[in-house]
């Protein structure tokens, strides 16, 4: 099963769309709620353009709630912009209500500062890199270590 958070109007085929505006196909979902799936249930999680537009205060649990419902081989996607690469574009955006930058990933990994556990969850990088459609974005995708 796939999934796509923030989905937008934009509809992926065999891919269920969560947001908080029903586009008349998706399932409405806050970023602050619980992710409406079972533990190990899904496959894919697709996440673009997404991050940015949510309370920075709500990654961990956005965070928790994905590595909870992906399979323990399952992945997770991301296109977010980073802001390290283009701070005016980033902060041009009044939509945009957090900022991604590339120290963000140690959190993810469970790289803390001074290995204090402030509570996310652990995740493997498999990969990091610019986006190939726009250079000022981050691709990342991530596998939950169970």
């Amino acid at each position: 099963m796939r999934i796509s958070l923030g989905c937008g109007a934009r509809r992926i085929e065999d891919t269920i769309g969560l947001d908080n505006i029903f586009y008349g196909w998706n399932t409405i979902w806050d970023a602050g709620n619980a992710i409406p799936f079972e533990d190990n249930e899904i496959d894919f999680i697709e996440c673009h353009n997404f991050l940015e537009h949510i309370r920075r205060e709500l990654w961990q649990s956005v965070f928790n709630e994905c590595w909870r419902i992906l399979k323990p081989d399952g992945q997770m996607e991301i296109v977010v912009p980073n802001a390290e690469r283009s701070l005016g574009l980033a902060l041009a955006d009044p939509t945009h209500l957090s900022l991604w930058v590339n120290g963000t990933l140690k959190y993810l990994r469970g790289e803390r500062p001074r290995n204090s556990d402030i509570g996310f969850k652990h995740w493997e990088v498999l990969k990091n890199e610019p986006y190939e459609k726009e250079a000022r974005d981050d691709y990342i995708i991530l596998k939950p270590k169970k």
